[in-house]
């Protein structure tokens, strides 16, 4: 895999939780679907970001840790090439029922207002129906729920 952008589809616990993130706030955490829109443009590309992202024994490093901490990894969207990471984030705040959780989680770098948008339902289908039109070259991986 090379650089490119991706799309965590989060599926959060049954319990409710809540965390400090810096300067922005803490981001309250309830039950229902969170997705997470970020790039692998950095060194290890797609395949280092997505092995990161399915394994859940690392360190608190980037803002979408905090929320692995009460929710699993459900689905991985992604696509190979230039980088179009807030184009994906526009299209996951129009999911169905989409709110933003917490302004400027995952987006202190761009003048989105946030790059994880919660919504009660697993908008997995609307994602990959509208990120195709974007990225003709769209992969999705669906994990296994956890036993």
């Amino acid at each position: 895999m090379s650089i490119g952008r991706l799309a965590l589809v989060v599926l959060a616990g049954l319990i409710h939780a809540s965390w400090n993130i810096g300067r922005l706030g803490d981001l309250v955490v309830q039950p229902g679907c969170y997705v997470y829109v970020g790039s692998a443009m950095g060194s290890g590309g797609l395949a280092a970001r997505v092995g990161r992202h399915v394994r859940t024994d690392h360190c608190t490093h980037w803002h979408i840790d905090y929320l692995r901490r009460a929710a699993r990894v459900d689905a991985i969207v992604y696509a190979a090439g230039e980088d179009r990471e807030c184009a994906w984030a526009d299209v996951a705040l129009r999911a169905p029922g989409a709110v933003i959780p917490l302004r400027g989680f995952g987006s202190s770098d761009c003048g989105c207002p946030a790059h994880l948008v919660y919504t009660p339902e697993r908008p997995l289908a609307f994602l990959l129906r509208q990120l195709m039109a974007l990225s003709p070259e769209l992969r999705c991986i669906e994990l296994p729920a956890a036993r």
